[in-house]
């Protein structure tokens, strides 16, 4: 299993997580962060769809790598898996039935979509579920709230549909691991995970199925481009 692109102790897959997982070494990660497909059937403006988002589609891949996830994870540890209200449900119950599931948190976009305006609330929020993976201790001072209140990344900078905030993922990644621990993202999009891992002081590993996006993140890695907001570290 030869790597995308390996450097500074940032490692990216290019591959279906379903077959790169079995090959990856038992305890080999310390923190799950990740935004699998959720089974929405979502369409951009050009219509254009995510690979494993058709209806119950992202549910059925979820459970597929749920055995090889924990696995690769050496315990105990955290994980986060990012999931929208109506399958949050499916997802909560495939997570529960491996580990230890705490709570669903609100990542509040403060922004939102197009949508029945006139009948309905703003799709404005996501929520995370977050999971203990053997009992590890939340890390920092204080116990922090569950809503988390971060800018979607702007439509001009985003270079992923699904694409979550950099600042966001920082946040967990402090939260649920030590300098130099290693962040896994089997659906890495962006790679705004890695990328997070990398302004943390942390190591990480990325797997996504579209070369595009591998590329795109091996270009910044290289040219220590490190926000994909549109700045620089």
């Amino acid at each position: 299993m030869k790597p995308y692109y390996e450097n500074g102790g940032i490692t990216i897959y290019h591959g279906d997580c379903r077959e790169v997982l079995p090959e990856m070494a038992a305890g080999c990660a310390d923190l799950l962060l990740t935004d699998p497909p959720y089974g929405m059937t979502y369409t951009n403006e050009a219509k254009k769809g995510l690979r494993g988002d058709a209806q119950r589609q992202g549910i059925r891949l979820w459970r597929s790598i749920l055995l090889d996830l924990d696995r690769v994870m050496r315990k105990p540890a955290h994980a986060y898996v990012f999931c929208h209200w109506e399958s949050m449900p499916d997802f909560y119950d495939a997570l529960a039935s491996y580990w230890d599931t705490k709570n669903a948190l609100i990542w509040d976009k403060r922004s939102y979509g197009p949508g029945d305006c006139e009948g309905d609330y703003a799709h404005d929020y996501e929520m995370v579920l977050f999971a203990h993976v053997g009992g590890r201790k939340l890390l920092g001072h204080g116990r922090d709230l569950s809503i988390r209140s971060t800018p979607m990344v702007p439509g001009v900078h985003r270079v992923h549909p699904t694409e979550k905030p950099v600042d966001l993922l920082r946040f967990y990644i402090r939260k649920s691991t030590a300098p130099e621990q290693v962040v896994l993202d089997p659906f890495a999009g962006s790679l705004s995970t890695l990328l997070a891992a990398k302004l943390e002081g942390r190591r990480a590993i990325g797997i996504e199925i579209e070369e595009r996006y591998c590329e795109i993140a091996a270009k910044r890695l290289a040219q220590g481009v490190l926000d994909f907001s549109g700045g620089a570290a």
